[in-house]
């Protein structure tokens, strides 16, 4: 969540920052309950912690898309993708990163 101090070092001096939209897989579970309308009939999916590349420690809660749970793997490379929940609404979600 969010919080007006870094975690880290207690400074207060914080701004949004663009970053790469990598990421690593660093834990996951899969969800039978939609706690939005959006995800009724997607039940059940995957949720997930993801640590982005720019920094460890640095993670996002989110949903991984495009994948098989048998194929889901702590520490895999993700990618990010945008969904759109409702007009206006859009979240980030991530997908197995595409080979270079």
């Amino acid at each position: 969540m969010p919080r007006p101090v870094c975690r880290w070092c207690g400074s207060f001096d914080l701004a949004p920052e663009r970053v790469s939209g990598r990421a690593t897989l660093y834990s996951w579970t899969r969800t039978f309950k939609a706690f939005h309308p959006y995800f009724v009939d997607k039940i059940p999916y995957v949720l997930a912690t993801v640590t982005l590349a720019e920094q460890d420690g640095l993670q996002l809660q989110t949903n991984l898309v495009d994948v098989a749970e048998a194929d889901v793997a702590i520490g895999m490379e993700l990618e990010v993708d945008f969904r759109e929940l409702t007009p206006g609404y859009v979240i980030p979600v991530f997908r197995p990163a595409v080979a270079a």
